[in-house]
């Protein structure tokens, strides 16, 4: 990622002979926030191939006196650019300043393609939602859930209920087994009706009298 941006800022952005759009308003802000170039400008030097150390500084004086006024605002953009590339590392994306915004959207609008990380530093526009991210994350995290919920235990305990208490489904009231019914394999058939002979395959469960006691 920094090599990418450090290519484009050597290949497409110092060898320009003109500030960009809204180069002045740029200029500006980093003066209001008290911005300033970095000392000898080494990032410059390195990226534009040329003297390192204080005959980087005496390079750079000849070339802004012999420049036209807009190769030397250009040359100033350059200069603050570089300096706050040459500030950036892993705490940038992690922590990022109102400066680091700044200075990314600029060189975004000057032509700069972030990538995936970078963009996420970015501000996004007045115009754009904030709610519409945060939507699609609570979409994305509740079919997660679905997908991943765990089995209706409880109603698997009540089908297993009703098979024991003999519950029909559709009347939902409990019948408790019986200790002493005997169902047999195969009821007898009794000519005629077809019916099973249920009363004479099944002992009766009436209340019988008790036997009398001796007296």
């Amino acid at each position: 990622m920094e090599k990418v941006r450090r290519a484009w800022l050597a290949d497409a952005f110092l060898t320009r002979t003109s500030p960009p759009k809204n180069a002045e308003a740029f200029l500006a802000l980093a003066v209001i926030h008290g911005e300033h170039t970095q000392e000898h400008n080494t990032l410059y030097t390195k990226l534009s191939h040329g003297e390192s150390g204080y005959q980087a500084t005496a390079q750079l004086v000849s070339r802004a006196q012999a420049a036209t006024p807009k190769q030397t605002l250009m040359l100033a953009l350059a200069l603050l650019v570089c300096e706050w590339e040459s500030a950036t590392s892993r705490s940038t994306w992690r922590n990022p300043r109102e400066r680091d915004d700044r200075y990314l959207s600029a060189l975004t609008a000057w032509g700069y393609k972030p990538s995936d990380v970078e963009q996420l530093l970015l501000v996004p526009p007045a115009g754009a939602k904030a709610s519409d991210t945060e939507d699609a994350a609570t979409d994305a995290t509740a079919t997660t859930s679905s997908d991943n919920s765990e089995p209706d235990h409880s109603a698997v305990a009540e089908d297993r209920d009703r098979v024991q208490r003999r519950l029909p489904v559709d009347e939902g009231v409990a019948e408790p087994v019986r200790d002493d019914v005997q169902v047999p394999a195969r009821l007898p058939r009794v000519d005629g009706d077809h019916r099973p002979d249920v009363e004479a395959a099944v002992p009766s469960t009436r209340h019988r009298s008790a036997p009398p006691q001796a007296l």
